[in-house]
């Protein structure tokens, strides 16, 4: 029997392939050694990082929404010193991209699951292949029910570094290129979720412990546990712990003691986990010959470049093979097909090159680079060079982590603006902050770049993140389409209410809060139609903003239904379970903000009723920093990492809970992504922009402006706090049951710890986003 394309290897390269090839409508014959590769193997990594190249490939396949509830997005690398301290590097300096971290097992049962339903798909699992002769176009393969020959068009071998297409090619071609170890190994182990709250790891970051030749790592898990990483030399030497070493737990437990205090401390069992665990081998291979003499056959993924781990590419990079591979075969007639491999081979090969040499060489910034005090400097400068520069200046790992510019050329272009930084940082030691770029000793190192350097094709830059890829509804395929309860994705939203409590009514106040947070996010789809990087006509505004006001007015509704539904004796028994969370962590509702106001509006005395405060500048619309504040922007024209981490410390809502826990929570969970936020609409948020209309433009859309103010702003508030009233103060029935009371008459404690009469009352007396907008215009 001969089949037209055969696949050998139902990994994660191998199943993507053939779900691009279906859709594009090519059938295909995947032949997999394992019963059920879900399961993964002992050997590979049990999380990955998705970036944008892999991203784009399951996107095409149409996995994105699937694994949505998997993914968890990492905007940066958090420094674990030996000694405690910590220290955080986003990803990317000027739009808040995120890495996302995502399980292995994960991503096989959706690819699995998505191909066993494809019928253009025949999928054999359990079947080994035996033997590959590429001359007769022949495979022998063997299974529990024995043994078949089967004849092949094309052969694609996406089987691992152990290729068996992969030797097939290397013995018929000669030179083979041998696999290369590395003398470090690695050992992975979990830590708890309980673990990770213990040793203070915020959830959207991969962590790592950099110890000069050795280090660890760990990253996220969509259930609030890590999977971590200890890489270290399989040999010990002078100085230099391995595996070797490690013969006992006894040692294990006095390396971690030494080496990783925090974690010996925090997580003591994970001694004996890594006493027991295996030290796997970390294994690199660039095949010299992708292909067969005749261009039947062809490897992709690990079985023609299997690379270091340090990049996290290694499956992002088999996900772009796929989609380029993809796209040359269905532009291609069968008879063209050899040609389509081969010319697959030879544009690919030198990426697959520069990025197993790039992420080899990341192991010495990983482990060694990022505990430097260069490091922080150097990227300081290269955030306000990125900001500067945003259509051209992307750091070296941003252009890894979030373009699909090809890997060779983006090596070309990294070394090229590296080596004019290092020429700048030579000549202006002290600019090593980046402060000069203010049109002095930083201006000539922006100019060099930006004559350097052409500029980025849009289409292969990531669009820059507002929140990270999470609850998208669950594909809708299948071939009558969806069903309601599938199109709705009611499975997930009716499972979504997780009580902390046995009190009945909890699930109504989860829900009610729920509901509210969707009527924020179809708010901020209206707003973004208005604040996005091309400023739209001002014909445009009153429509949007009316629907933004009719959804908020929506939300205003659902406090009374909460008070309806949750009678405040049952919420007194469910509401010690909370703290510290408070509707004050609510993301969304300060992503509102920023894309409506300038940061000085947020941060006005009268708003948290702080005599004491400083005076702010009203025109410094970027930070709301004090005048004086040498952090500020006066000129309000450059958003920078410090100076929005400034409007976001500055609002009414970060000073009123400073010290809590709950603002801790916040800033742990929320705070660089905000921050991140706020900068890219310092210049495109509706206040700024309004004050650039002509006016005309202004009258037009000024009613609509103060409707929507108005509505936030006092009918909103107004019936929160209404509501926190009616649960929180001092009825004429007695005290709430359970809640400590400092005297009597006085309110019951917010669970973020607030006094939140005085906080509530006051912003919601005071807070405008338009202040220069009369309210009397919004009759």
């Amino acid at each position: 029997m001969t089949h037209s394309m055969v696949i050998v290897g139902a990994g994660i390269g191998g199943l993507a392939l053939a779900l691009l090839l279906a859709r594009a409508g090519r059938s295909s014959q995947v032949i997999e050694a394992r019963h059920d590769p879900s399961l993964g193997d002992s050997r590979r990594s049990i999380n990955l990082a998705l970036s944008e190249r892999g991203r784009r490939t399951l996107d095409e396949i149409g996995l994105t929404p699937r694994l949505a509830p998997h993914l968890i997005a990492m905007y940066g690398r958090t420094r674990h010193d030996v000694n405690g301290g910590v220290a955080r590097f986003a990803y990317d300096l000027a739009g808040a991209r995120a890495l996302h971290s995502l399980r292995r097992d994960a991503l096989m049962t959706q690819l699995l699951d998505a191909a066993r339903d494809n019928p253009r798909i025949d999928l054999r699992l359990g079947e080994t292949v035996a033997t590959v002769d590429l001359d007769a176009r022949r495979l022998v393969c063997r299974s529990r029910s024995g043994r078949r020959t089967l004849g092949y068009d094309l052969l694609i071998g996406a089987d691992g570094a152990g290729s068996r297409v992969g030797a097939a090619i290397d013995d018929q071609r000669g030179e083979p290129a041998p696999r290369q170890a590395l003398d470090h190994g690695y050992k992975e182990v979990t830590l708890s979720a309980r673990d990770a709250w213990r040793l203070g790891l915020e959830l959207n970051a991969l962590h790592v412990w950099p110890r000069e030749d050795y280090m660890a790592i760990a990253l996220p898990c969509s259930d609030g546990q890590f999977a971590a990483t200890l890489f270290l030399p399989h040999r010990a030497r002078a100085g230099v712990p391995g595996f070797d070493a490690l013969a006992r737990r006894s040692d294990t437990e006095a390396f971690l003691a030494t080496a990783f205090p925090d974690i010996a401390r925090e997580a003591p069992h994970v001694a004996a986990e890594l006493h027991e665990a295996p030290a796997a081998p970390i294994l690199c291979r660039l095949a010299r010959h992708w292909t067969d003499r005749a261009g039947h056959a062809l490897v992709i993924g690990d079985a023609a470049h299997a690379m270091a781990p340090f990049l996290g590419q290694g499956m992002n990079c088999a996900l772009e093979d796929c989609r380029l591979l993809a796209a040359l075969l269905a532009d291609a007639a069968p008879a063209d097909a050899p040609a389509a491999l081969a010319r697959f081979a030879i544009d690919r090969r030198p990426d697959a090159a520069a990025i197993c040499r790039l992420s080899a060489d990341n192991y010495g910034e990983m482990r060694r680079g990022i505990a430097a005090p260069a490091f922080a400097r150097r990227r300081a400068l290269e955030g306000r060079l990125q900001t500067a520069l945003p259509d051209r200046f992307v750091p070296r790992y941003a252009m890894i982590a979030f373009t699909t510019l090809p890997y060779a050329s983006l090596a070309d272009r990294a070394d090229r603006q590296e080596a004019l930084i290092d020429d700048h940082l030579a000549r202006h030691p002290d600019d090593a902050h980046g402060a000069a770029d203010d049109g002095t000793t930083g201006a000539p190192l922006t100019r060099a770049l930006h004559d350097a350097l052409a500029p980025l094709p849009p289409a292969a830059l990531a669009p820059p993140a507002a929140a990270p890829i999470t609850n998208q509804p669950p594909t809708l395929s299948r071939a009558a389409g969806p069903s309601y309860t599938d199109y709705l994705a009611l499975d997930t939203i009716l499972a979504a209410q997780r009580p902390l409590t046995d009190e009945p009514t909890e699930v109504a106040f989860i829900t009610l809060h729920q509901a509210i947070e969707m009527m924020f996010a179809l708010v901020i789809r209206e707003l973004a139609l208005l604040t996005g990087p091309t400023p739209p006509p001002a014909h445009r505004w009153p429509d949007r903003l009316d629907n933004a006001t009719a959804l908020f007015q929506v939300s205003t509704r659902h406090f009374g239904l909460i008070k309806r539904l949750v009678p405040r004796p049952a919420f007194h028994r469910f509401r010690d379970a909370l703290t510290p969370a408070s509707g004050l962590q609510s993301l969304q509702f300060r992503q509102i903000e920023f894309m409506c106001a300038k940061a000085c509006d947020l941060a006005a005395p009268s708003v948290v009723g702080d005599a004491t405060k400083p005076a702010l500048d009203p025109t410094n619309h970027l930070t709301g920093a004090p005048n004086g504040d040498p952090t500020g922007d006066p000129a309000g024209n450059r958003a920078t990492g410090a100076t929005a981490h400034a409007a976001v410390r500055g609002c009414y809502w970060h000073r009123a809970t400073q010290g809590s826990d709950t603002l801790a929570a916040f800033d742990t969970q929320h705070g660089p992504m905000l921050a991140a936020f706020a900068a890219r609409y310092a210049e495109r948020n509706l206040s700024w922009r309004y004050d650039r209309l002509d006016p005309a433009e202004r009258r037009h859309v000024a009613g609509a402006l103060g409707r929507f103010d108005r509505q936030v702003n006092q009918a909103w508030r107004k019936a929160h706090l209404a509501l926190v009233r009616a649960f929180l103060s001092d009825p004429a029935s007695g005290p709430a049951p359970h809640a400590p009371r400092p005297d009597a008459g006085s309110p019951v404690p917010s669970t973020a710890g607030l006094d939140w009469d005085r906080y509530l009352t006051e912003h919601a007396q005071g807070l405008r986003f338009f202040p220069q907008v009369p309210y009397a215009t919004a009759a």
